[in-house]
């Protein structure tokens, strides 16, 4: 696809925009050439600890002052967003979700009207069985009263949503820690496979933002921008194995080097975010 037919950007957030908490060179002039161009764009990001609001904030202070709510969606909000299309019951209000995270998981299911069920477990059992269990990264999680109930609940039958699979993280001091991935780990154990794992690199909460912006497959021509193979490019992948027109396009400024570039599911290469507005503008 030419650069220059691009309607949609999918952005990711950590090594794209910002590196280590800070922000990365070029964020505005990118999004004025999007906003010049008329390019919907969205930016997705697989931390559940998060919200859209947060992002707002963040691309605010970044100088984008007109980003809004609407461009921007975590894997949270995808997971609530996902429930509420696929209930588990015949009502959404007789739904009741017993929710492993941080403020982002349960403000997103909150905000849609989706019941929690945490007060349903006592510390050795539940007054009332959940439907769902949503799990999403919890850095504070005490075992008592998260994993335990969630393990307890998904082997006697409630659903299971993981928000994402992201395996480990990087913290401020550049250790590598686990994540996501080793809760659904160990969720594992109990014999059961989760109903829907949200976040990137499958498409859920891509195609969730896209039908927000009310992009259809016979319309959409994307480009995936981030830095890594498995979550980014993976999920350029599956958006085109579902039908949609989409590419992957890797920047340089995250996890991945130039060497490691040489894979069927990268369609362009860039330095940078600057980059990228450069080839917009080469016309």
């Amino acid at each position: 696809m030419p650069i220059h037919d691009v309607n949609v950007m999918i952005l990711d957030n950590d090594g794209v925009l910002r590196r280590e908490g800070k922000q990365l060179p070029g964020v505005v002039e990118l999004y004025a050439q999007l906003e010049k161009r008329g390019i919907s764009n969205v930016l997705l990001s697989n931390n559940s600890r998060v919200t859209s609001d947060g992002l707002v904030r963040q691309m605010k202070q970044f100088g984008v002052k007109d980003f809004c709510k609407d461009q921007a969606m975590t894997s949270a909000e995808a997971a609530a967003s996902w429930i509420r299309h696929n209930p588990s019951a015949d009502r959404l209000e007789d739904m009741r979700v017993f929710a492993v995270g941080e403020e982002g998981v349960f403000r997103s299911l909150q905000e849609l009207g989706i019941a929690l069920a945490n007060d349903q477990w006592d510390g050795q059992q539940w007054s009332g069985l959940p439907t769902d269990v949503v799990v999403g990264f919890n850095t504070k999680m005490d075992y008592a009263t998260t994993m335990a109930p969630a393990w307890n609940a998904i082997h006697r039958g409630s659903r299971w949503i993981h928000t994402n699979g992201d395996v480990s993280y990087r913290n401020a001091a550049g250790a590598m820690l686990p994540a996501n991935g080793a809760q659904l780990a160990y969720l594992s154990t109990t014999g059961k496979e989760p109903a829907a794992v949200v976040g990137k690199p499958n498409r859920e909460m891509a195609e969730s933002a896209l039908r927000r912006m009310n992009v259809t497959q016979d319309q959409a021509r994307i480009a995936v921008v981030g830095d890594n193979l498995t979550e980014d490019m993976g999920l350029a992948d599956n958006l085109r194995s579902a039908g949609w027109n989409a590419e992957g396009w890797m920047v340089l400024t995250g996890v991945t080097t130039a060497e490691d570039c040489d894979d069927p599911s990268v369609d362009r290469v860039f330095q940078d975010i600057r980059q990228i507005t450069r080839a917009l503008l080469s016309r």
